[in-house]
């Protein structure tokens, strides 16, 4: 994660002003008891409340997120919530449902057939992380609708 956090602190350096209020507001609407600091309780109904966040809506990824064990998410870990949400970047579909932070392996069927859409798997790839792929967590949608 310590890779990724600070690709996203380069790029969110530089962002245009139009990136950074975005945030901001992100921020806010998530620290609803104003104390700069977004609580578990606080992350967990903002997720709920949005349709395309509902999957990050877990304990462990909120964990995953805290550069620190104790607190809630300061403002920088909400940048990297911002960024993993509009990066796409994915979640295994395997057995462990963990965000992936590395390399992954993606149904090739369903990355073809998404870009075309004619994909069983809605509006998504099937991805898992390598333990998942080496237990055999394969795609359990292999056919493409013509």
């Amino acid at each position: 994660m310590e890779e990724l956090r600070q690709t996203v602190l380069a790029y969110y350096k530089d962002a245009p002003q139009h990136i950074k209020r975005s945030v901001d507001e992100c921020f806010v609407e998530m620290n609803v008891d104003g104390n700069d600091r977004v609580s578990r309780q606080e992350f967990l109904a903002y997720m709920k409340m949005h349709e395309d966040c509902k999957h990050l809506s877990t304990c462990s990824f909120f964990n995953e997120l805290r550069k620190e064990e104790k607190g809630g998410l300061d403002f920088m870990e909400v940048v990297i919530l911002v960024y993993i949400i509009y990066s796409g970047k994915p979640f295994c579909d395997g057995h462990c449902r963990s965000f992936i932070k590395g390399m992954y392996f993606t149904c090739v069927k369903c990355f073809d057939g998404h870009e075309h859409g004619r994909c069983r798997v809605p509006n998504n790839t099937f991805n898992v992380c390598t333990a998942c792929y080496v237990d055999g967590k394969i795609c359990p949608w292999p056919q493409i609708v013509s």
